[in-house]
């Protein structure tokens, strides 16, 4: 019976390291390249040998770089050697972001690309013994209340899972997914957002 017990545990934690590798295959990272492509385009335009001075790359590289970005959707364009945004557009970028998780030294964060879904990642085993906030620009696989769908193209939200220990019970925090929600449109009409904003319960 003991045998059969520790065959039946073994078996089962085979599954779940292969399940955690088949999802970590899905989980593509942000490239600190493409942020920082962004950043500086947003700004101003560049002749491409500038800008892969600017950013230590070499002029071939910066070129893959930026057709990825188109392949991604991003409005970006290459004439005359110029490269050029054709709108606004931002990437979600890991450097500004950990300046501004500084002062919570304790707060591991992780930007990605594309993953299937930010709370799927959040639950895997190697975050639990750390606050973790995980943030990607499209989820493949984006779920919401009672397992519905929720789309989450790329470059069209902030995608994010916060993982962090409890002090009091469960039921104490009810309304916390409301609460963060509501301080985040707050937090934007600080900063000077001023198109309108609203709750999507999902």
């Amino acid at each position: 019976m003991t045998t059969d017990i520790t065959s039946t545990i073994t078996e089962k934690a085979h599954q779940e390291k292969v399940i955690n590798q088949e999802h970590r295959s899905k989980a593509i990272p942000l490239h600190p390249a493409l942020s920082k492509i962004m950043y500086l385009a947003n700004q101003q335009d560049w002749l491409i040998h500038q800008l892969a001075r600017q950013l230590g790359l070499e002029t071939d590289d910066l070129a893959k770089y930026c057709t990825h970005l188109q392949h991604l959707g991003i409005p970006l364009s290459i004439d005359n050697n110029i490269i050029r945004l054709t709108e606004q557009a931002d990437l979600l970028h890991h450097g500004l972001i950990g300046n501004y998780l500084s002062d919570y030294p304790k707060v591991r964060q992780e930007t990605y690309q594309c993953i299937d879904s930010t709370n799927t990642q959040i639950k895997l085993d190697q975050y639990d013994k750390h606050t973790t906030v995980i943030i990607a620009e499209e989820q493949s696989s984006g779920r919401g209340q009672r397992s519905n769908t929720w789309q989450s193209p790329f470059g069209k939200g902030i995608y994010c899972s916060i993982r962090f220990s409890l002090k009091k019970k469960l039921h104490k925090y009810a309304a916390i997914s409301l609460i963060a929600a509501t301080s985040l449109i707050k937090a934007f009409q600080t900063y000077g957002i001023t198109e309108p904003c609203q709750v999507k319960w999902p």
